[in-house]
């Protein structure tokens, strides 16, 4: 009996003398290991795994507001999961231990999948992605020639877009907060007009889109441009058609860049693919010889004058 007695005190012992080496181990649990983090901020529908320490290795977890944010351990990682915009926290727990982790879900950043793209006038229409920036984000165009466009499905984040003539436009995307995306979108024909002449901008080639036929330029100093597409400078008939001619405004010492003003006027013939009126147009190029404007919806190769 006694030493039954004396077997059971050394038991006794030996367990109180493993439980204080076990509460000897255990320290203040850490999240994120030697760097302990006391709070993040991650994306909505995005997941991000934490290194947990201390405690006794055995961890429990309570998440305050579960519609922001799903928290679970499994063995020493952390996995928070933003599901809903907004801020909550989560307490660790293990054995007598506890640490907490403040939470901020914010909506993933605004993004286009490209910062520009290129079209041709009247090509089938080209898709890019805008991504993030929430429940509430607006997509305008800043489009001042009206030259393309757009479609938006925010369920599939998809912008379409369509070109209609050349030109530069931008896609500008807001966030509630104020975050702002840009996209420019350019769009040009395939080639570039070859001769003195009269374009429109609305198809992939000039090639065959010219405004009217240039068969008789007359350039006089100081007067308006006479274009013909008979051999006339009157107009006239001209084998199956009348001749139809306009008049330009001078063009006098261009700048690459500058806005200018033409006139356009008809004095013989039907009418061709532009009418009667003022044209505003901005320089693109200037050589030796000739200048080329460019309008909202016609491109004019002309020569032009030095004073």
């Amino acid at each position: 009996m006694k030493h039954l007695l004396l077997l059971s005190l050394f038991a006794l012992l030996s367990l109180i003398s493993c439980q204080e080496g076990v509460l000897s181990d255990i320290s203040p649990i850490s999240i994120g290991g030697k760097d302990a983090l006391t709070s993040i901020q991650i994306n909505r529908l995005s997941e991000r795994h934490i290194l947990l320490s201390g405690g006794s290795d055995r961890y429990r977890v309570n998440v305050e507001d579960s519609r922001i944010a799903g928290v679970s351990v499994h063995h020493d990682t952390l996995k928070v999961k933003g599901l809903l915009e907004g801020e909550t926290y989560a307490s660790v727990l293990s054995h007598d231990q506890s640490a907490r982790l403040d939470i901020r879900v914010i909506a993933p950043e605004l993004t286009f999948s490209t910062d520009s793209v290129h079209l041709y006038p009247r090509q089938e229409s080209k898709f890019v992605s805008l991504l993030g920036g929430g429940d509430w984000v607006q997509l305008r165009k800043d489009d001042p020639n009206d030259i393309l466009s757009y479609k938006w499905d925010g369920n599939t984040n998809i912008v379409e877009i369509n070109a209609y003539f050349e030109g530069t436009a931008t896609l500008i995307a807001t966030t509630k907060s104020g975050e702002e995306r840009r996209l420019k979108v350019s769009i040009r024909p395939v080639d570039e007009p070859q001769k003195i002449g009269i374009y429109g901008t609305g198809r992939m080639f000039y090639s065959n889109n010219q405004s009217i036929n240039c068969c008789l330029l007359v350039q006089r100093p100081g007067r308006d441009l006479i274009i013909s597409n008979v051999a006339n400078p009157d107009g006239g008939y001209a084998f199956t058609y009348s001749g139809s001619v306009l008049t330009v405004s001078p063009v006098v010492n261009p700048k690459v860049g500058e806005m200018l003003t033409l006139s356009v006027g008809q004095t013989a013939g039907p009418d061709v693919g532009i009418l009667p009126g003022r044209y505003p147009v901005i320089v693109e190029k200037v050589t030796p010889t000739e200048v080329t404007l460019l309008g909202k919806r016609h491109k004019f190769v002309l020569p032009y004058e030095t004073k």
